[in-house]
């Protein structure tokens, strides 16, 4: 994951943004023009230039901020367990009395020794995943994560997300952070000093370590209500149809999105989807419904009913009179010429 290396910021130049960040719910609600913006920088920017996007975005005044480095954390109810037990590892994130708006890194484990069997980001203070932690990583020992905080945050407890590993075998296994930036909310997307230290844990053998205490986490609530919406803009899926959604999960976190178009809604074959998703029926003619399911399997679907597309149904309105014109004059005037 290379470092963070833009000088300038993006902002908007056209009028007043109506883009409403709701940080206490941690959602986005935008207004149809602008989740067309979002989307158009969704398409041209990396996946860094997207985080300082965000990190620069909505910030009018410009100051400078105490010079500390901002800490983050592994916080664990115990550094000992045996083969075959569960451990829970939070990061934590200590702002230092500085206010920072996005943060990314690599989060680095011994493979040999631990398992990671979850992952946990529901009540994370990231608000946009851009790279969510996901379990199993795509690289075994390491999981890489991105992501913003609109609005920015000073705290010196700010959860993150939560680990949870398995103890494969005996041994010291230490779990560290690389490659991390922490940008501050200042209108620039100014890098911050960041301080991090790797935490330890012994693993013994089976039933030599007492049971770790484990958070007890049941999650029965489906996410947040949300709202999709069907747009099109010139720059993103060469002007065609397609759906833009977002929501939060409280619990256990957003697994996954699945999309349906169907004629009938009770009907059609769900299948997995990211936002934003061009629409398979171009016509406006199907129903389309999006659903949200969380790492315990709780669902929140929502569905937009079909809509007419009114330019096209004029255009073939048009054809379709041109056509019977064309028609009634052969017949009136050009099939009787040739019968002759």
């Amino acid at each position: 994951m290379k470092p963070l290396k833009i000088a300038t910021c993006l902002r908007f130049t056209h009028k007043p943004v109506r883009r409403i960040w709701n940080t206490s719910h941690g959602f986005i609600r935008s207004s149809t023009s602008h989740l067309i913006n979002f989307q158009r920088f969704h398409h041209r920017l990396t996946l860094k230039k997207l985080m300082l996007f965000f990190s620069c975005f909505g910030v009018g005044l410009f100051f400078v901020s105490p010079a500390l480095a901002v800490n983050l954390l592994f916080e664990s109810s115990t550094q000992k367990v045996s083969v075959g037990q569960e451990i829970e590892i939070q990061l934590i994130l200590d702002t230092k009395q500085d206010e920072v708006n996005a943060i990314e890194g690599m989060f680095i484990y011994p493979s040999t020794l631990l398992e990671l069997e979850s992952v946990r980001d529901g009540g994370s203070m990231v608000s946009f995943w851009i790279e969510p932690p996901r379990a199993p990583p795509a690289v075994a020992g390491q999981m890489g994560f991105s992501g913003v905080m609109p609005g920015g945050i000073e705290d010196h407890h700010v959860f993150l997300f939560a680990v949870r590993f398995k103890a494969l075998t005996q041994g010291s296994a230490s779990t560290f952070l690389r490659d991390v930036q922490v940008l501050r909310h200042d209108g620039r997307g100014t890098p911050v000093e960041v301080s991090t230290s790797p935490l330890t844990i012994l693993i013994h053998s089976a039933g030599v370590a007492p049971p770790p205490i484990l958070p007890a986490f049941i999650d029965v609530t489906p996410p947040e209500p949300f709202t999709p919406q069907i747009l099109r803009d010139p720059n993103v899926f060469d002007h065609h149809w397609f759906v833009a959604f977002a929501t939060q999960d409280k619990g256990s976190g957003i697994d996954h999105y699945e999309i349906k178009e169907s004629r009938d809604p009770k009907n059609g074959v769900w299948q997995s989807a990211v936002s934003p998703y061009l629409l398979q029926d171009q016509t406006r003619g199907s129903s389309v419904s999006v659903r949200a399911i969380d790492r315990a399997g709780n669902q929140r679907v929502e569905i937009l009913p079909p809509t007419f597309d009114w330019i096209t149904l004029v255009i073939w309105i048009i054809v379709g009179g041109l056509s019977l014109t064309a028609m009634m004059i052969f017949v009136k005037f050009i099939l009787p010429t040739s019968r002759e």
